[in-house]
C-alpha cells in the first residue's frame, strides 16, 4: 500500500477490512479441514 495511503483514515480502514479476511480465510481452512476430517478425506 502506498505511503500516503498508509497513515491516513482510508489506509486504516483499508488494512483492517484485510487484517479481517485474513482472519475469515483462516476460519473458513480451519472449518474446511474439520469437514474434511469428519467426511473421512
Amino acid at each position: 500500500m502506498p505511503e500516503s495511503l498508509q497513515y491516513g483514515s482510508r489506509g486504516g480502514a483499508m488494512q483492517e477490512a484485510i487484517d479481517t479476511m485474513d482472519e475469515w480465510e483462516s476460519e473458513i481452512d480451519e472449518i474446511k479441514s474439520r469437514i474434511e476430517e469428519f467426511a473421512g478425506d
